[in-house]
């Protein structure tokens, strides 16, 4: 049984809902480490709120800017925040597939330089080097899905979905739930920021599920065989393995290795990055491939059924399908990113309401008291520490659980999962 959505509404300190209509200029994605302004306004009610979004390089046909451009043309056809319009830069971290953690920085000094109230909708492995710069322009980071480790405990960070890291504990426990899985491994690169925590997390999921684990098979950002890792695994006793990449980019080559090696090894994936054009294109080798993700307040999110959607999730489908359809069409990638904007919104009002100057300083002070209800993903408390006791800026450790069937994304249960208790009883793997 899912949880009842009742269950998940809150007292809060702003209930956010942003509706479309009008029209809104756009804004256009830059190059590496580049910008634009969208959106810029500015109107009677007041001067416009400058704002960027930092994540990494478009791959697999995914644009992670798509959701808070949607809900920043949502709002400045609305007549902006209380009257002020929203003046949005995108910068992108590098070059694919991985970014580049000078660029990050870069991205970084930009903000600074442009006073921006705030990074909006981040998704980068590069936060860490970004923070000392943020932190000494009082400017607050809000990440949509967390792919640094330091998200999770630097408090100028204020993540709104679970990090990667509880979906990897999610995809462990799927496949030894699920898939009845008896020993799991994972593949993934090995010298990045993160290594460590993709592992750590794999284990403690399966751990938590009753399976044993392996070492893990690490690899460089140009591998393109997998044969030696699904040898090495399937030499190990692994009957299941945890695609450990931040893309799709190797979920196909992984898959033709297990094909190939004539085990019957089955695989999870992060449905996140699984885009309907990722479906289409990999085909029949992902049937049966099993993933989790993050929970979204209907716990349907990813799949084709939204009949069940909560009003605001209404809203930015609406949004979304008027303003940049592209994010549709990826699946909930750009969920989180609109979101991150519905929290900024909300944080802002604040400041107005308590009539003060809408700076980054007060962005960031308004966000450390924050309680906020999105009706897209389950409540927010920035005011307190999260569920997962190392990782107390973690505000949602929630997963969902999906397979693949016949093209198609399918939930195998309505009901979102905790992935606390795995990372509070195995905190190192």
């Amino acid at each position: 049984m899912r949880q009842h959505k009742k269950a998940w509404l809150v007292v809060v300190a702003a209930m956010v809902v942003l509706a479309g209509c009008g029209s809104s200029s756009g804004s256009k994605s830059s190059g590496s480490g580049g910008s634009s302004g969208g959106s810029s306004g500015g109107s009677s009610g007041g001067s416009p709120i400058s704002i960027m979004q930092i994540t990494q390089p478009v791959v697999n046909g995914q644009d992670l800017s798509l959701g808070v451009r949607a809900a920043v043309d949502a709002i400045n056809a609305s007549g902006g925040i209380e009257g002020h319009k929203i003046k949005f830069t995108f910068c992108q971290d590098g070059s694919p597939p991985l970014g580049d953690p000078n660029t990050s920085a870069n991205c970084a000094r930009q903000a600074v330089q442009n006073g921006d109230a705030a990074i909006v909708g981040a998704f980068t492995i590069y936060d860490t080097n970004m923070f000392p710069i943020l932190t000494a322009g009082h400017i607050p980071l809000i990440v949509g899905p967390s792919g640094d480790p330091n998200d999770a405990t630097n408090t100028d960070a204020f993540p709104v979905t679970e990090s990667g890291f509880p979906i990897l504990v999610g995809q462990a426990e799927v496949l030894a739930q699920q898939a009845h899985c008896k020993k799991i491994g994972v593949i993934t690169l090995g010298g990045i920021p993160s290594t460590t925590d993709i592992v750590d997390s794999v284990d403690a999921g399966a751990k938590e599920a009753g399976a044993a684990v392996a070492a893990p098979s690490l690899v460089t950002p140009t591998t393109t065989d997998f044969s030696p890792s699904i040898a090495k695994l399937s030499g190990e006793g692994v009957d299941c393995v945890v695609d450990g990449f931040p893309t799709t980019a190797q979920t196909q080559p992984i898959l033709e290795a297990i094909k190939s090696s004539g085990t019957n090894m089955r695989m999870s994936v992060n449905i996140d990055v699984l885009t309907k054009s990722a479906i289409a294109s990999i085909g029949p080798l992902l049937n049966g491939v099993y993933g989790s993700d993050s929970a979204y307040e209907n716990a349907l999110a990813g799949t084709d059924d939204t009949a069940d959607a909560t009003p605001q999730e209404a809203a930015m489908i609406s949004n979304m399908q008027k303003y940049q359809p592209g994010a549709l069409a990826q699946n909930h990638s750009d969920y989180p990113g609109y979101a991150s904007m519905m929290v900024f919104e909300a944080a802002v009002k604040n400041v107005i309401a308590a009539k003060q100057p809408v700076t980054a300083e007060n962005v960031l002070d308004a966000l450390n008291h924050l309680q906020i209800s999105t009706g897209i993903v389950p409540p927010l408390n920035f005011g307190q520490a999260g569920a997962i006791k190392a990782q107390p800026r973690m505000f949602d450790s929630m997963i969902n659980f999906f397979v693949v069937k016949n093209g198609k994304l399918v939930a195998l249960t309505h009901n979102n999962y905790d992935t606390a208790p795995a990372l509070n009883h195995y905190p190192h793997g």
